[in-house]
């Protein structure tokens, strides 16, 4: 039996290189499904059958996996080690004593080449492991640059997402697709480095014995009733998968059981925004200028927190909430939660769900629409679909409106119970189909309604959503569907390792894993996202998050306000399916700056180039080139302004943030967009309203009411994800510079 897959991947996220924020609930592979060996393990390792044990993988196996990436670190016996930062340069602003050797380094295998006429040089960054004790060894962070084309004014930083979003691949496809990253390189050098344990930064982290395939479809779930064998199989499966985190990670360059702990204890997000401060020096720049998408907010916000005074110019779209996410406090770490807690410790990944649905019902308007339609499916999709029949809603189709004896629920809405019918066969009749690479896969329920998720990151994926659907009311599988998958979840450059070490690094909470509190959990998260219910039947599956079985407890410091910054650019986008659009206004008042809201239903604006984002482009590559942020009014009404600057507050979260509301007009008729600047005037200021009876925060006192925080509580690895899914949703292209 196939178990049902259901350890999750995250927040955000993932997709383009642009938005690729993985979405929270990414399957993740059942416990007979990873890859064996090539050939037969050399090391003393032996075969159990323990079904929590890593696969067995011999030395020499796990160093073929990076040959290609640390070429710069092969010794003369064959063996790889990161050694010291190369002497040599010059630091620049304020160095932490005992560091000067990383801010003063130039750049290990630092290469040079020509990519459309652009100069792009690539190379690493050599940073501590644990910068409390630099001399417990180091690591090396993998970057791509693209020089600027004329007068060099600076550098722009960039991370698109994750935890787990390869920069480096985001930055090397964007200079050449992505309009708005051609204006910025004009005059600053572009610049992606891959954070700790992400993308080819070494050592990368891994929880399978091939990267290459973490997550595939490849074996379809099948849910059953068997609901304590079912259970069984899902905790050894996340077991597994976390044991593997442990016993492969930098293995392969000499690590042995200690450092590699020391290495997964310290992958985290702080020490990331330590490390682009190393860069920042390493670059030659007094401040960091940044644009931070989805998870990309949370490191420029932890890197406000850290490094306050060099701060540039900031630009954080797609916003997470800094309140959440942190490490757990003494309450928190506790199996024996309430209901309210339990909400509150996962406030993201509730509101996340809950946005998740409302996108989907503006997708099914949208599929609605099409009724009377003449164009083609590919002319609908402008070519990326090969179909020349005409394009129709296949939630309009008679065989899935309710009916007597059907598989949806009554308590839902008439396009999710249309979207349960397509799905829900699959829980128990995958549908089979033969890859591209001739192997013989299957879809599932899991797969089909993740790939249906990632496409609610992108308008412009919608006819491939709709045809895909169309496609398995006909028992045929469209591959094109499938990638909103598949491209979410490989780990070569979006992937589910580096999410959980990342996530579990600052928010794991093992004190209080409890099975009763995931299925818990799941089944608020099945009231707010009820298109990706797999039935009622199915709600007491249990099992354990990877932050749940992680050995020690994530150390992300509380969120706090942050003073005397530059005027920071907070991007919120009002229907933005994987980071809620509220947390927008309170990063903007936690670190005094400006919110711009663009009404959309999309993740994140930066890049996008559906009509009527210009101004939201336009007023961020200004802001990025010139400092500077129009008053309210000044653009079109998709866009809006409003500053924080003065007196700014932090606002209290709610006790219960993720309970979710009742649903007013818009929210029934979620296809209705406001019509005029007065409709969005009045919107603005009924959540204006909303929040204006907070007082003004002192940092103490923010850090007092960020104990509301998404604290793991042994129910949700993927809470924070989204933050995955940030990178195929703005459609840029990525072009690797390594040799591969």
């Amino acid at each position: 039996m196939a178990t049902k897959l259901t350890t999750r991947l995250a927040s955000a996220m993932l997709t383009s290189a642009m938005a690729l924020s993985l979405f929270a609930v990414l399957p993740a592979h059942a416990a007979d499904n990873d890859t064996p060996p090539a050939e037969t393990p050399t090391t003393t390792e032996t075969t159990t059958t323990d079904p929590t044990a890593p696969d067995p993988i011999s030395d020499e196996d796990l160093k073929k996996q990076i040959q290609y990436y640390a070429e710069a670190f092969k010794q003369a016996d064959g063996n790889y080690r990161i050694g010291e930062p190369l002497a040599g340069g010059t630091a620049t602003g304020t160095v932490p004593s005992g560091l000067e050797k990383y801010y003063a380094q130039k750049f290990t295998g630092w290469d040079r080449g020509i990519m459309s006429d652009t100069v792009v040089q690539h190379g690493y960054l050599i940073v501590p492991i644990d910068y409390s004790d630099p001399s417990k060894g180091n690591i090396a962070l993998y970057l791509n640059m693209y020089a600027a084309t004329g007068e060099r004014k600076g550098a722009i930083v960039f991370n698109n997402g994750g935890p787990g979003g390869s920069a480096s691949d985001y930055v090397s496809g964007s200079p050449v697709w992505s309009n708005e990253i051609k204006k910025l390189n004009e005059n600053y050098d572009i610049v992606g480095i891959d954070p700790r344990g992400v993308g080819d930064s070494l050592p990368f982290s891994q929880c399978a014995v091939d990267k290459f395939t973490d997550l595939t479809p490849d074996n379809p779930s099948v849910y059953t009733t068997d609901i304590e064998k079912e259970t069984e199989a899902n905790i050894n499966t996340t077991k597994k998968h976390v044991n593997s985190c442990f016993a492969y990670t930098g293995k392969a360059f000499g690590f042995d059981e200690a450092k590699r702990e020391l290495f997964l204890r310290n992958v985290g997000t702080t020490n990331a925004a330590r490390d682009m401060d190393v860069l920042r020096s390493v670059l030659g720049e007094e401040k960091l200028n940044f644009i931070g998408l989805s998870y990309g907010t949370r490191l420029g916000y932890v890197y406000a927190q850290n490094f306050p005074q060099n701060v540039g110019k900031f630009t954080l779209d797609g916003a997470m909430n800094p309140f959440e996410g942190t490490a757990p406090t003494k309450a928190d770490e506790t199996p024996n939660l309430s209901d309210e807690k339990l909400r509150e410790l996962n406030a993201h990944y509730l509101s996340q769900g809950k946005e998740f649905q409302a996108t989907y019902e503006k997708f099914a308007q949208w599929c609605y629409s099409l009724k009377g339609n003449t164009k083609t499916w590919r002319e609908l999709s402008e070519g990326t679909l090969d179909n020349d029949e005409v394009a129709s809603c296949p939630l309009l189709l008679p065989e899935v409106q309710p009916h007597e004896g059907d598989l949806a629920d009554d308590n839902v809405s008439l396009a999710t119970q249309q979207v349960q019918n397509i799905l829900r066969p699959l829980t128990t009749k995958p549908i089979k189909y033969v890859s591209d690479y001739g192997t013989t896969n299957g879809l599932s329920f899991d797969v089909a309604s993740t790939a249906l998720a990632g496409g609610m990151y992108a308008e412009n994926k919608w006819p491939t959503v709709a045809h895909g659907l169309q496609q398995i009311l006909s028992k045929k599988v469209d591959f094109a569907f499938v990638n909103l998958y598949d491209r979410y979840s490989r780990t070569d450059n979006y992937g589910r390792a580096g999410y959980t070490t990342v996530t579990c690094a600052d928010s794991a909470n093992p004190a209080a894993a409890s099975v009763a509190n995931y299925i818990r959990i799941e089944k608020m998260y099945h009231d707010v996202t009820p298109f990706r219910d797999p039935g009622a039947q199915y709600h007491d599956i249990g099992n354990l998050d990877s932050c749940s079985v992680w050995p020690f407890a994530g150390t992300l410091a509380a969120g706090t306000s942050v003073e005397n910054l530059p005027n920071v650019l907070v991007v919120s986008t009002r229907n933005d399916p994987a980071t809620a659009y509220e947390n927008g206004e309170v990063l903007a008042k936690a670190l005094f700056g400006t919110e711009l809201t663009v009404e959309g239903a999309q993740h994140v604006a930066f890049g996008k180039q559906q009509p009527g984002y210009e101004c939201a482009n336009n007023i961020i590559v200004n802001y990025m080139i010139n400092g500077t942020i129009p008053a309210d009014g000044q653009y079109p009404p998709i866009c809006s302004v409003a500053s924080f600057r003065a007196a700014a507050e932090v606002p209290d979260v709610p006790e219960n943030p993720a309970t979710p509301p009742q649903p007013s007009k818009d929210e029934s008729n979620p296809g209705e967009q406001p019509q005029n600047q007065t409709q969005l005037e009045e919107q603005k200021d009924e959540k204006q309203v909303k929040t204006a009876g907070t007082t003004s925060k002192t940092a103490g006192k923010a850090a007092k009411s960020a104990s509301h925080k998404l604290a793991q509580t042994g129910v949700n690895v993927a809470a924070l994800s989204v933050v995955m899914l940030m990178v195929i949703a703005s459609g840029a292209v990525m072009v690797t510079m390594r040799r591969r």
